[in-house]
């Protein structure tokens, strides 16, 4: 596309907005796969309501444009606080076990 052109982009009223607190990201050597869900409080299990599937050039674009506007929203309102992952509440107290200089194998003490 030549600069200067612009694409009109129409939104149909019909649209359905979709809330969701949770994206999955995988990739291949040639696209991107978003698969987003939501994860309610107490219930261990959830399902993938939408699948966003791009090239990487296209992710590329998508990145460059969610951390400016991220960039702008923080600047009106901000900083946004981040809570820790998920990951961080489930092991973040679990250390690795020590390996042992001699024979390179965990020290079980």
């Amino acid at each position: 596309m030549q600069k200067g052109n612009r694409i009109q982009i129409e939104i149909p009223a019909s649209l359905r907005a979709v809330y969701s607190n949770f994206a999955l990201i995988i990739h291949t050597s040639s696209e991107f796969f978003v698969d987003f869900a939501q994860i309610l409080p107490g219930i261990p299990k959830t399902q993938v309501h939408t699948r966003v599937v791009m090239s990487p050039t296209h992710a590329k674009l998508l990145y460059k444009a969610l951390g400016e506007n991220l960039d702008q929203y923080e600047a009106k309102h901000g900083p946004i606080e981040v809570p820790p992952s998920l990951a961080d509440q489930l092991f973040g107290g679990l250390k690795p076990p020590e390996v042992s200089q001699e024979n390179n194998e965990p020290n079980n003490e």
